[in-house]
């Protein structure tokens, strides 16, 4: 196993220098490597406060928002809730628009039946008066006299 290991280190050291510069230390190799190492450390950590600071100002425009769009979604409730109160009377009004409508043709109805009767009542004594004075217009001629001079 120790050997396995001392071999694996004695190829990874000649692969290091075999990609060296002829004149840099195996040793300087791995200080670049060590300098790069943190290099991209620093990045990263840089990349990091910089992402956080972004995340902190989304965080606070969303709170912002939240305020913001709470009072409208509270807005747009009371505007629901007066709205289906608004219908709600709209359609009780024109049920009872409705049943008053349905109540004034009944009795319209009725009305109609009576004056058509009425009239008809009234149309046959016409009809009966036309008769009598016909025959009274007829019955005159014999009863009125005249000379004949």
């Amino acid at each position: 196993n120790t050997l396995v290991k001392l071999k694996l280190k004695v190829a990874e050291l000649q692969d290091t220098i075999a990609r060296a510069e002829p004149d840099q230390l195996p040793i300087e190799i791995h200080c670049k490597v060590l300098t790069a190492r943190v290099h991209d450390a620093n990045l990263k950590k840089e990349a990091t406060i910089v992402i956080n600071e972004s995340y902190k100002k989304i965080i606070n425009v969303c709170r912002k928002d939240a305020i913001y769009f709470d009072v409208i979604l509270e807005s747009l409730r009371e505007d629901r809730t007066k709205q289906g109160k608004c219908m709600l009377n709209t359609i009780i009004l024109g049920q009872l628009a409705t049943e008053y409508l349905s109540d004034r043709k009944k009795e319209f109805q009725v009305l109609e039946k009576m004056v058509k009767q009425d009239m008809e009542a009234r149309e046959k004594v016409l009809a009966d008066l036309v008769g009598e004075v016909k025959r009274y217009s007829r019955k005159l001629k014999f009863l009125v006299r005249r000379d004949l001079t």
